[in-house]
């Protein structure tokens, strides 16, 4: 059985997070940065989380055991993040500004760095649908997954709209204060682990063709919805859309379709790319402020750059793996 390769794309939407992170067209054309940073690329995060459904949750809910040894992973992976970013956060001043209280929810919760949220939200999310899944239906627990994803995109995308709701505003502040954002472990993250682990115990239901067009129709779809709600100044945040899932759906059983074979070298360079992009931005913003040049202002050089840097990291950390694995061996022999 061909192994489907999920590692091209996941490369290539690294990609794409350092550019929601950099603005890149921004210069050029600001509604044209908009709709692709804004709007398109909301698509990456959905399929990391999508994979994760399709592997490690379906497995998981067979053996648990499995499912501990991957949030045990995940765990140190965010802790090793922490490591890295904590210090940048105290030496700019924002960690000292905060409370107690405060300090423990951004280290357990929205992470030390504006990407880290991820990981919290994910390992939250992956249990919050093992659970529904062993103690209800699989359609309950669809329906709470969906309702807690529309609560969700009320925080969010539609927050003008939870606004004239009476109450709502008071429990979405009160969720804030904790998480800072709707796309979290809870609103979030379970829809689209849910839709992974769904199309592995579904499979691709309609023909290449089919998925091709409606994947298509999807994207124009959720481009319209976008730029329609920034129209509307609905948005407190713009990471959830109602048809971001819908895309995200026929996107993925799309790759399932047509890309085969394995790529582990992109699969590892796109994780390092997710967690040391930010890093390359501090670095090349301090470098050029020492130079006196404000980078920030030239958008697209300022994405190349922090691409470039980045991939930098990922080839020294690479380099240091190899080398520590031939110390290792040579130690054993």
């Amino acid at each position: 059985m061909k192994k489907i390769n999920f590692d091209n794309i996941r490369f290539l939407f690294s990609i794409c997070i350092i550019a929601i992170h950099t603005y890149p067209f921004a210069s050029i054309n600001p509604f044209i940065d908009y709709a692709l940073t804004r709007v398109l690329f909301r698509i990456c995060v959905p399929i990391f989380l999508m994979i994760t459904g399709y592997y490690v949750l379906s497995l998981g809910l067979d053996k648990k055991e499995c499912l501990i040894n991957y949030t045990k992973k995940i765990s140190i992976l965010y802790a090793f993040s922490i490591g890295i970013y904590l210090p940048i956060t105290i030496i700019n001043g924002h960690f000292i500004k905060l409370t107690l209280l405060e300090r423990i929810k951004e280290i357990v919760f929205t992470g030390t760095m504006y990407h880290l949220w991820y990981f919290p939200a994910l390992i939250l999310g992956i249990w919050i649908v093992y659970f529904l899944l062993k103690k209800v239906s699989e359609k309950s627990a669809f329906a709470i997954i969906l309702f807690f994803y529309i609560l969700g995109l009320l925080g969010d995308s539609y927050y003008g709209i939870a606004l004239k709701i009476p109450g709502l505003e008071i429990i979405y502040q009160g969720v804030f204060s904790i998480f800072g954002y709707a796309r979290n472990g809870i609103f979030y993250a379970p829809l689209f682990l849910y839709l992974g682990y769904r199309i592995k115990q579904r499979g691709c239901l309609l023909e290449k063709k089919m998925h091709l067009f409606l994947m298509s129709l999807s994207f124009i779809f959720l481009l319209l919805e976008g730029l329609l709600l920034l129209f509307l100044k609905i948005p407190r945040h713009n990471s959830m859309y109602v048809y971001l899932p819908v895309t995200a759906y026929f996107l993925f059983t799309l790759i399932l379709q047509y890309g085969k074979g394995e790529n582990r070298k992109f699969r590892k360079w796109s994780l390092w790319i997710y967690l040391f992009h930010p890093l390359s931005i501090v670095i090349i913003n301090k470098c050029f402020h020492l130079c006196s040049f404000s980078i920030e202002k030239y958008h697209f050089l300022n994405f190349i750059c922090v691409f470039l840097v980045t991939f930098l990291f990922v080839i020294f950390i690479e380099w240091g793996k190899e080398k520590m694995k031939y110390i290792f061996a040579k130690k054993t022999v």
